[in-house]
């Protein structure tokens, strides 16, 4: 019977050890969303998003949706600049966006 219970446990450390860092990783996850617009506030489709931060091991790119909406997830801890670009427009770089555990940074772009 002791058997058994240390077995069942070693299976249970097994298990938790293997699970629980995925579940800590996801909770420390953020993310960046947004809406990118022009000055008149018409929403842009088309812009491309470069998201960069010593955090990655490369930066991420995205493009805005019909309803000029972007998403960039599971975005790890650190300090992040957030880049609009669009052929006919000036860019626009957003620098020194704090993200931390866990947290939503809404950061909209408006084009000239």
């Amino acid at each position: 019977m002791l058997k058994l219970g240390r077995s069942a446990l070693a299976t249970f450390l097994l298990v938790a050890g293997v699970t629980a860092p995925s579940l800590v990783a996801a909770q420390n996850t953020s993310q960046v969303f947004g809406r990118v617009a022009d000055e008149s506030g018409a929403v842009l489709p088309g812009v491309t998003v470069t998201l960069s931060s010593p955090a990655l091991l490369e930066p991420r790119v995205a493009v805005s949706s019909e309803t000029g909406t972007y998403e960039f997830s599971g975005l790890p801890i650190g300090v992040y600049s957030v880049k609009f670009e669009l052929a006919g427009f000036s860019s626009l770089v957003r620098e020194g966006l704090q993200l931390q555990s866990g947290f939503n940074a809404q950061v909209n772009g408006k084009l000239k």
